[in-house]
């Protein structure tokens, strides 16, 4: 279980150095003197860095982030109902100082990447850091709280999968099992993972905005994930990539060498093939997602995504997972 307890680990550890880098400049925005523009856009740059680090290491489904559930305080989304927003102007409009002890009290929908989203790249907010007035100083008191509290969350799951006591009572899960029964626990744990992952994609991610979770089936861009800072596609990709890395990397984890030495490497070249052109799909696309949807032409390019993702997760749930003996776990986009 090497993979899992160091590979999973650093790239926790990559998403938590990558807040850590944000919560710095974020600091560094807020007690500047240089230009306000500018230094803005360097710090929505570290905010795209971090959340591609999240995007890379959101398939997994084990560990400290299901035992603390943890993702929720990471990212909020999706958000029917708008709740990063009115929660953002409530806290705004109160008197008391926003401390990181007020964001540690808060509600986890204003504590992680949804709510530096907001602040540093939508519209009703972005003007209002340049101005010399109170609530300039509430937002970056916001700013700065909600980046610190983001930096605590991932240093910690970083942490954890450090922590001997807990790597111990990881592998105490698995103790008495032969290399057979290893190697089909570890397959069991990323195929379920693996899984969920790309029906989120396909259900949330793209079938949202494209309309296909409404009952008019009209398409929405603003149900994109990510479409404040138009990095919709952009996170989609990093999912994809992060499978894709998963399937042959021979210096960690290769299951496409394992698939190969038992018997399927038409499955193996069949998954690779599919995640390639499906990446490929994805570059070809001129337009944000949020927009994408929204246009003809586009939208039925988005729409030729959504199906080849679908055709991802049939080739997952009917060939892989039969082909490792792995029974797949329950994951909230089943039944959809």
């Amino acid at each position: 279980m090497q993979f899992v307890t160091q590979t999973v680990g650093k790239q926790y550890q990559d998403f938590a150095d990558e807040s850590s880098a944000l919560a710095a400049a974020a600091g560094g925005y807020c007690g500047r003197d240089g230009n306000p523009e500018s230094d803005l856009q360097l710090l929505q740059q570290q905010w795209l860095k971090t959340m591609s680090a999240w995007q890379t290491v959101q398939w997994v489904r084990f560990g400290p982030i299901v035992q603390n559930n943890e993702d929720w305080r990471i990212q909020f989304w999706p958000d029917k109902k708008n709740l990063v927003s009115r929660k953002t102007q409530q806290l705004l409009q109160k008197d008391e100082p926003i401390t990181d002890a007020v964001i540690e009290s808060a509600s986890v929908v204003i504590q992680g990447l949804s709510e530096l989203e907001l602040l540093l790249f939508d519209e009703e907010y972005t003007p209002v850091y340049a101005a010399d007035d109170p609530m300039a100083q509430r937002q970056c008191q916001l700013l700065e709280a909600v980046s610190n509290r983001l930096k605590k969350t991932t240093s910690q799951i970083a942490a954890d999968w450090k922590d001997p006591a807990a790597n111990e009572e990881w592998l105490n899960t698995i103790a008495d099992q032969d290399e057979k029964q290893l190697a089909s626990l570890r397959n069991g744990k990323i195929v379920d993972s693996i899984l969920a992952q790309v029906e989120r994609v396909k259900v949330d991610k793209l079938g949202g905005p494209l309309g296909f979770k409404n009952r008019s089936k009209q398409a929405n861009g603003y149900f994109s994930e990510s479409w404040r800072s138009g990095s919709s596609l952009e996170n989609v990709k990093h999912n994809l990539a992060a499978i894709k890395a998963l399937l042959a990397h021979p210096d960690e984890y290769d299951l496409s060498d394992y698939l190969i030495e038992h018997d399927q490497a038409e499955l193996a070249q069949k998954l690779a093939a599919s995640l390639d052109s499906i990446l490929t799909q994805i570059e070809a696309v001129d337009a944000d997602l949020k927009v994408a949807v929204t246009q003809p032409q586009s939208k039925a390019e988005i729409a030729k995504i959504y199906d080849q993702v679908n055709g991802l997760n049939q080739i997952l749930r009917e060939q892989l997972a039969p082909a490792l003996g792995v029974v797949l776990g329950f994951n909230s986009n089943d039944g959809d």
